[in-house]
């Protein structure tokens, strides 16, 4: 940063200095972290894309709204277009010295252009941070066959809780349980089973660093069973786009119980031959209040 606009960086530092005052610093570099550090990034990308809008549209277009912190997605309707964007696209960003890396498309061929070390070489973790997905479930979008998977690898639980030889705490099963990155609700009927149990533990009282009681111990033990069901789930990404469909309709339906309640969104399509497709669209879940509700109130 520049010496005049270093003193917007300042801190105090102490150290193991518990009795003099702190020391003032300030940051000579950029840091990463601050409240202010996505709008900078943000600003900075769209001013780059901005400044070249009229040579380039379909690259101004493509960065300032299609792309998501430092993740570009996007879609097109031909490989000629997709592959004209990505050109555009890369130039704009290498102007202000950015580089895309992680390069992955359905469509191998618009990818050409790309230099093959800055592509994908594994499934794409569609998940808001690295993190996010290393702690738990998140989504997988597998390019070669444009499907949506789940990684279930559960990297930061406890081996011996992943292995079921160790009854989790409450807490343990409470990361587990939240940590889920299902944007769709793809997997709400898994997800809601363990909430459930969740909010049993709340009614129970049961302590943070409590194991499980054994009845929900052994429920716990089944729900982490299903794991190896959900690693091998697969859910297309692209709805039927066919040129012979003749009608498409949205389905939505909702439903309650004195446990939880749901909703869920369906296409359905029908061809000139009359033959019908139904494709997922999203769905939503919740566990009933604690404060007991009427299941018709909970249905509105």
């Amino acid at each position: 940063m520049r010496k005049e606009d270093r003193v917007a960086q300042q801190f105090l530092w102490r150290g193991d200095d518990r009795k003099n005052p702190p020391q003032k610093y300030v940051m000579s570099s950029m840091i990463f972290g601050a409240r202010s550090s996505p709008f900078l990034a943000h600003s900075i990308r769209d001013m780059n894309a901005t400044e070249f809008k009229d040579a380039y549209p379909l690259a101004y277009d493509a960065i300032t709204s299609s792309t998501y912190m430092d993740d570009w997605i996007d879609s097109f309707d031909s490989e000629e277009e997709a592959a004209r964007t990505i050109s555009e696209v890369r130039h704009v960003h290498a102007q202000a010295g950015f580089e895309l890396a992680g390069w992955s498309s359905n469509r191998e061929t618009i990818l050409s252009d790309v230099p093959t070390e800055t592509r994908a070489h594994a499934p794409k973790e569609l998940a808001t941070n690295a993190h996010l997905c290393d702690k738990a479930l998140g989504v997988l979008w597998l390019p070669r066959y444009d499907e949506l998977g789940f990684n279930t690898k559960m990297h930061r639980v406890p081996e011996d809780v992943k292995n079921l030889t160790r009854t989790p705490t409450k807490r343990e099963a409470l990361g587990v349980v939240m940590s889920i990155f299902d944007p769709l609700s793809l997997l709400s009927p898994y997800a809601i089973t363990a909430k459930i149990l969740l909010q049993e533990l709340w009614r129970e009282k049961i302590g943070w660093d409590e194991s499980l009681p054994h009845e929900q111990a052994t429920a716990f033990a089944e729900w982490q069973a299903d794991l190896k069901c959900i690693a091998d789930l697969r859910v297309p990404r692209c709805y039927d786009t066919r040129d012979s469909i003749v009608d498409r309709q949205l389905h939505v339906f909702c439903d309650a119980s004195e446990q939880a309640y749901a909703a869920v969104a369906y296409w359905r399509f029908r061809d000139a031959s009359g033959n019908v497709k139904l494709a997922l669209v999203a769905g939503k879940a919740k566990v009933a209040p604690l404060k007991a509700q009427s299941i018709p109130r909970m249905e509105l």
